[in-house]
């Protein structure tokens, strides 16, 4: 499900998009959790780039997308 919104909205909304921003980083957040830990830095490290050229550095969805990833290199 997570794919095909994402699909949709790069598709209706383009991929520096909020919405899809949000998609590509609870992608990232659901392959994470299902262990699938190159798949989630490959999204993770998609969302705050788009993030960061979209809000700034130093808005809270850039450093909790950051977090995300850092999350990823945890595990």
């Amino acid at each position: 499900m997570y794919m095909q919104a994402l699909s949709e909205y790069e598709e209706a909304l383009g991929e520096k998009h909020m919405s899809s921003l949000s998609a590509i980083n609870a992608l990232g957040i659901f392959y994470s959790e299902q262990g699938k830990l190159n798949e989630a830095e490959d999204m993770l490290m998609r969302a705050p780039r788009g993030y960061k050229e979209a809000l700034g550095a130093k808005h809270t969805s850039t450093l909790l997308a950051f977090n995300n990833l850092g999350n990823v290199y945890r595990s």
